[in-house]
């Protein structure tokens, strides 16, 4: 029961109403507009713009959270009215504003801020929490990694790199010795300090996630084989010749999403370091787009709204190389680790209009039958949570020998919250909880047109 409730406590459960869903399959626009978008927390989104002149977000009260519409106070089980999220200022601005009493929270720091401080000073001013996600590089166990030609190569840093030009190369990434290389060859320690709000990752379980049940026995403090956090080049040059891989005939991209400067600037770390192996490697910023979708109620297109290409790239398996915070959606070990084992992916399929039950690869490939038979056993051990621990540590040494997906750094989350402000909390997983938020003197900061 103990451990049923510690899953309990994963996002993927919160609820969200039955006829909502059920609409959705005749309806794709009901979460895509501030003025239908349908949630179940102690917040509704009221404006959403994306205009760089006034980027950001509102939100307001849910008046039916945990409350009696007819018998209780409006603010019984949500004191703050509106939350107003600002997008569109510089981190000096931001810092100025939140020293000047004109913000009282921040939720994060634009790189060129917080790169000025180390994090131990940064943890004096605010917060500094492990986030419960480890930054990580998924490589494309079936891209067809082409061999370098400069005129090619040209082209891989724009949006077209997914639109190749010719299928000549190989499957390198399929090969355990060159995912192995290219972690080898990664200076952890380099890019945490640059990231400043993160440490090198020693696998890709996170800290936080727990060896059983227990808060204060963790998985990470089990860990007995940590990857390195330093580079070395000379082994990961060796593997490669192991593998029968010359690097400087092969150019791949870095898929990478344009609007998130973190992921920008580790991408250019990493892509130096594997350039520094031989390999000819781009970096493909994608923006995100207007919405194409149309309502299929109206047929009328949905405006104010962006499409992730990136992620809708990443989820189609459209990608050579691509980071993303590899996040722990339960403290429980198992959840972080299962979804690399075939059957746990969560990519299964139904055909349409017939019986046949598809069951995918995680979505960079990787198909390890030690790995599945591991994962197995710790499912079959779930009553005994000592053995299966130490079933998923033994799965954990198989994917950080194999590298199927490539840990970086341990993310950390970091907030700056003024006196004026009392009764936030935090979420095991880091996030700030406003329910029982209060700003003193609040009605000195209410707009006149709204006294």
């Amino acid at each position: 029961m103990d451990e049923f409730l510690v899953k309990l406590t994963s996002s993927a459960l919160a609820p969200l109403r039955s006829d909502i869903v059920r609409r959705a399959e005749k309806e794709i626009d009901w979460a895509k507009s501030p003025t239908n978008i349908v949630t179940s927390g102690p917040f509704r989104l009221r404006t959403l713009s994306y205009d760089p002149a006034e980027a950001g977000l509102t939100l307001e009260r849910n008046s039916y959270y945990q409350r009696d519409f007819m018998n209780d106070a409006p603010d019984k089980a949500v004191k703050p009215y509106r939350i107003i999220v600002d997008y569109t200022m510089t981190g000096e601005e931001i810092l100025a504003a939140y020293e000047n009493g004109e913000i009282f929270f921040v939720g994060d720091l634009p790189l060129d801020v917080r790169s000025t401080k180390s994090l131990e000073d940064w943890a004096d001013m605010g917060e500094v929490k492990d986030a419960l996600s480890t930054h990580s590089y998924v490589l494309n166990h079936d891209a067809v990694v082409r061999y370098y030609n400069a005129s090619a190569f040209a082209k891989l840093s724009s949006y077209a790199a997914n639109l190749k030009e010719g299928t000549d190369g190989d499957k390198i990434f399929a090969k355990a010795e060159v995912r192995k290389a290219l972690s080898l060859a990664l200076d952890r320690d380099a890019i945490a300090n640059a990231v400043v709000f993160a440490e090198a990752a020693k696998g890709l379980v996170p800290n936080g996630v727990f060896e059983t049940i227990k808060k204060k026995d963790l998985f990470a403090d089990n860990r007995t084989n940590a990857i390195a956090s330093t580079a070395d080049m000379n082994a990961a040059k060796a593997l490669l010749s192991s593998a029968g891989v010359d690097a400087g005939k092969y150019m791949f991209a870095i898929s990478v999403p344009a609007y998130d400067e973190v992921y920008m600037k580790i991408a250019e770390m990493v892509k130096a370091s594997w350039e520094e192996l031989g390999f000819h490697v781009a970096i493909c910023a994608i923006e995100n787009i207007d919405n194409t979708d149309k309502a299929v109620s109206s047929n009328a297109p949905i405006l104010g709204v962006k499409d992730d290409i990136f992620y809708e790239n990443y989820k189609a398996g459209l990608f050579e190389v691509a980071p993303i915070d590899y996040t722990a959606f339960s403290p429980v070990a198992f959840s972080v680790l299962a979804p690399l084992a075939k059957g746990y992916s969560g990519n299964a399929s139904i055909e349409a209009h017939g019986t046949t039950f598809f069951i995918a690869n995680h979505i960079s490939g990787y198909n390890s039958e030690a790995y599945n038979a591991k994962i197995e056993a710790a499912q079959a051990s779930a009553s005994d949570l000592e053995a299966r621990a130490k079933l998923l540590h033994e799965a954990e040494d198989i994917l950080l020998e194999e590298m199927p997906i490539i840990p970086v750094l341990q993310n950390k989350s970091f907030t700056l919250e003024s006196k004026e402000l009392s009764g936030t909390d935090y979420c095991y997983y880091g996030s700030p909880i406003f329910t029982k938020t209060k700003l003193k003197n609040y009605e000195d900061y209410i707009p006149a047109e709204e006294e």
